[in-house]
């Protein structure tokens, strides 16, 4: 099973479509392969994964986020969310998904949100 997910996003990163295969909006005057050209916020790198603490409806939460090698703040960059589950925390999601590993992933950034009391509620 693993070899087909690495195979797959192999693939899929080898086939991503040039420039001039983007659509861009009639009434958006920027370029669809403009990044938002601001560096990364201090304490993140390129290639390294960073543990980040905000203040959110009065908790502290955290997350890791792992910037990819290939990163350039002039070419917007692909995201992944990594859940963890049950009583695991962001750090062994991390470990498990592999979505950090530069032979799986090395061209968009992953986010692994750590739950409130480990665990995650998603409420609608």
């Amino acid at each position: 099973m693993k070899q087909s997910i690495i195979a797959a996003v192999s693939l899929a990163a080898s086939h991503i479509p040039f420039a001039e295969s983007y659509a861009t909006p009639r009434n958006v005057g920027i370029s669809p392969l403009t990044g938002c050209g601001k560096p990364l916020p201090r304490g993140q790198a390129v290639g390294r994964v960073s543990n980040i603490t905000i203040s959110s409806g009065g908790l502290q939460r955290s997350y890791l986020v792992s910037i990819p090698p290939t990163y350039n703040e002039y070419i917007p960059t692909p995201l992944i969310i990594s859940y963890h589950g049950g009583s695991r925390n962001a750090s062994s999601q991390l470990q498990l998904d592999e979505l950090t590993s530069p032979e799986f992933n090395t061209v968009s950034m992953v986010v692994y949100p750590q739950g409130v009391n480990v665990r995650f509620s998603f409420k609608g």
